[in-house]
């Protein structure tokens, strides 16, 4: 075990993950997967836990803002 900061990104069927969604999701996975770039935080892991129904992705962590949040104040 390591004591590695990771960020968990978890796409729950609480927001509706209809197959088109949850589709879309698997295809951002595969493309962050490809891209390994340094500007993309890398993927450690990613599953679908069926018990919650959900996808869970495990990603390097970054500090700071979220993407988003970056792409919403430069507007």
């Amino acid at each position: 075990m390591t004591k590695k900061r990771v960020a968990l990104k978890i796409y729950s069927a609480s927001k509706n993950l209809d197959p088109l969604k949850r589709k879309a999701i698997w295809q951002e996975i595969q493309c962050m997967n490809i891209l390994k770039s340094e500007f993309f935080p890398k993927i450690y892991a990613d599953f679908e836990q069926l018990s919650e129904d959900a996808i869970v992705l495990v990603q390097e962590y970054v500090s700071g803002q979220s993407l988003f949040q970056l792409i919403k104040a430069k507007g």
